[in-house]
């Protein structure tokens, strides 16, 4: 409180002076000011000429201050003038006359000095005040304009988080549409070769479904959890293949929120590597499935090992084979990097994929 008091009373001679700038314009009002100012000195210093005769300008360097700061130089100046004639007419011994010695010489100098003086130091004041205001009124103009972008700026992003929360939805509703027709789809076909491949396609669009789904849970609209869409993959494909002896170890660090461009491809990825290491990978002997997952902040290590036999020349996932390629393709497409090292005790696939956004994710939420 005290510091607010030291504020506001450190103001007010600057909202003084801001107040008085019409008498500063206006020159009739200027010199009416000092005109005023010089009659109240001069009319105190009459009735206090018995009381104090060998003061004659003590009333009259007041007037000179008040004119000039509340009209400015020009009525500092007039009152100035006016109070020095007075002073030495009738003040200034010998009195009703403009006879003066040394003495009364040098007083009226000082009081010369003394107005001239305090007239440019207050009219110093004034135009810093006058370039301070003008500076207070642009910064203020200059903070509104910001308010109003702000405001403007939050009711876009509403406007965005809304439409890509709705866009999520009716992506993962379509997905759910296409999935739902894949499987009436594939209860028609009597071929089991294809009915398998239209069966694996529908689940990868339940994958990517999937994906949409913990964007829509998530709240955030343009990044996915990787740990979370990789444990859910990882679960529903051991439960969905029927083999709950296997044994996974999962291990997670860092940062593992990716843009939708790089999540999308990259649980296609990890459902192919899983999918194959079930089917082909996994000892008959207390299988095990291992899955890691570390960020550095520039990119994503995932690791994913079984401790079954190791690829074989001759299966499918070998470079050559179909799997194997929609791999490399989607790899590719995150600017990633795919490794596989398999021998008599297993396979471990290492993904090395940046984290930084895809431009056409960047496009996508611009």
């Amino acid at each position: 409180m005290p510091t607010d008091g030291f504020s506001r009373g450190r103001r007010a001679p600057q909202r003084l002076l801001s107040r008085s700038s019409l008498f500063r314009r206006n020159a009739v009002l200027g010199y009416a000011v000092g005109l005023a100012t010089f009659i109240v000195a001069l009319a105190a210093r009459v009735i206090l000429d018995h009381a104090i005769p060998q003061f004659p300008f003590i009333t009259f360097i007041p007037a000179v201050i008040i004119s000039a700061f509340l009209a400015g130089s020009r009525a500092g100046w007039f009152c100035g003038a006016l109070s020095f004639v007075a002073t030495w007419y009738w003040f200034v011994h010998p009195t009703d006359s403009f006879a003066t010695g040394f003495n009364e010489t040098v007083g009226l100098s000082l009081f010369v000095f003394i107005i001239v003086i305090d007239i440019a130091l207050i009219a110093v004041a004034a135009r810093a005040v006058e370039e301070l205001t003008q500076k207070e009124g642009q910064l203020n103009i200059i903070v509104e304009e910001q308010r109003k972008t702000h405001i403007a700026l939050e009711e876009a992003l509403k406007a965005k988080e809304l439409l890509l929360h709705e866009v999520n939805h009716r992506v993962k509703n379509s997905l759910h549409l296409v999935n739902s027709f894949l499987f009436l789809e594939a209860l028609k076909i009597d071929d089991s070769e294809a009915q398998s491949a239209v069966m694996a396609a529908r689940s990868k669009v339940d994958l990517i479904a999937r994906v949409h789904q913990l964007l829509y849970l998530s709240g955030n609209h343009n990044h996915v959890d990787m740990k979370t869409a990789i444990e859910e993959i990882v679960t529903d494909l051991i439960g969905s293949a029927g083999r709950d002896d296997v044994s996974v170890e999962q291990s997670f660090s860092g940062d593992l929120m990716m843009s939708i461009g790089q999540a999308s491809p990259l649980v296609l990825v990890v459902n192919e590597i899983i999918t194959n290491a079930l089917k082909y990978g996994l000892s008959s002997n207390q299988p095990k499935l291992t899955v890691s997952a570390a960020s550095s902040g520039e990119e994503v290590v995932l690791v994913i090992s079984d401790n079954g036999p190791g690829i074989a020349p001759a299966t499918p996932d070998t470079k050559s084979g179909l799997g194997r390629q929609i791999m490399d393709g989607l790899v590719h497409q995150m600017r990633g990097e795919i490794a596989i090292q398999s021998d008599g005790s297993g396979t471990t696939i290492t993904l090395t994929i940046p984290t930084k956004p895809l431009s056409s994710d960047i496009q996508g939420v611009s």
